[in-house]
């Protein structure tokens, strides 16, 4: 018997967006169902202040839960740099991340991997 493990290659989920007044950038919505291990890596350049969250579903993107990455995702505080973690799927179907900007602006670029059995 054979089994054939499932990745989901790096997806550029928030490709260049424009960390400006107040807004909020939201990731394409990943199917996550069959993984394992989620990844999670954001970019950003600029003087930015905002926060990062990773969030799940399980009815279709109706409602979002945000959960914590290991280790945490550090916010954007006004400095270009970039930060990443990894989540346990324990079932959830969908995935994505979002960032809401508080000050300055900047550039984001954010990327969701992953990889199952």
């Amino acid at each position: 018997m054979s089994s054939t493990m499932k990745f989901l290659k790096p997806v550029n989920v928030i490709a260049a967006g424009s960390m400006t007044g107040t807004s909020v950038l939201t990731g394409s919505t990943i199917d996550c169902s069959g993984l394992n291990t989620v990844a999670v890596q954001a970019v950003w350049t600029g003087t930015p202040n905002g926060t990062l969250a990773f969030q799940v579903s399980n009815d279709v993107g109706v409602t979002w839960s945000t959960v914590a990455l290991t280790p945490a995702l550090s916010n954007p505080a006004g400095s270009a740099t970039n930060t990443a973690g990894q989540w346990a799927n324990n079932g959830f179907s969908q995935c994505r991340l979002i960032y809401t900007n508080s000050s300055s602006t900047g550039t984001l670029n954010v990327y969701i991997s992953g990889r199952g059995n």
